[in-house]
């Protein structure tokens, strides 16, 4: 498990030279797309070490149910039969970060987790949309970041350290 932390660390450093490169004057459009994929970068790793973890728990089958152990393991899971199915399934991010962070919670055991719809839930939705416009343009304009959309992916990566993130420390 170690290693992969490590693997989160190396994707955080990426942000940080990225943002200060564009701190430096030396903004440009690929400067700043680089740093909205290394933030997602490092948000999607984030989520697989914690579903590795999960999975690597020897409780695994007893704190999750099939449904869930399924959703984890990014497995198609047949509800008629309740069988976790060996097709991949990806989930959508928006729905990967709420669920895998609720069961991460559940298998870390702690009370009381909230996941927070708060601005900064929005602004991750918002960041979601923009990475995705980024990473399958249609047009010139999906890949034109301007402030304000730079400092939405600012807060929505906040909100993910402090707001969701904070409640494992």
């Amino acid at each position: 498990m170690e290693d992969l932390w490590k693997l989160i660390d190396i994707l955080e450093d990426d942000i940080k030279v990225t943002a200060k490169f564009m701190v430096e004057n030396q903004r440009t459009g690929a400067l700043e797309r680089s740093y909205v994929r290394a933030m997602f970068a490092s948000l999607e790793g984030i989520l697989f070490v914690f579903r590795k973890e999960m999975i690597s728990s020897s409780d695994f089958d007893k704190i999750f149910s099939k449904k869930e152990r399924a959703f984890i393991l990014e497995r198609k899971y047949d509800k008629k039969d309740d069988v976790v199915k060996s097709e991949v399934m990806f989930p959508k991010l928006k729905e990967s970060i709420k669920k895998n962070i609720k069961y991460y919670s559940q298998h870390r055991n702690i009370k009381g987790y909230q996941f927070t719809e708060t601005k900064g839930w929005q602004d991750m939705l918002n960041s979601i949309k923009l990475r995705d416009a980024l990473t399958h343009p249609k047009d010139i304009n999906d890949l034109q970041l301007s402030n304000s959309k730079i400092e939405m992916v600012l807060r929505a990566k906040i909100w993910f350290k402090d707001e969701v993130m904070g409640q494992f420390i």
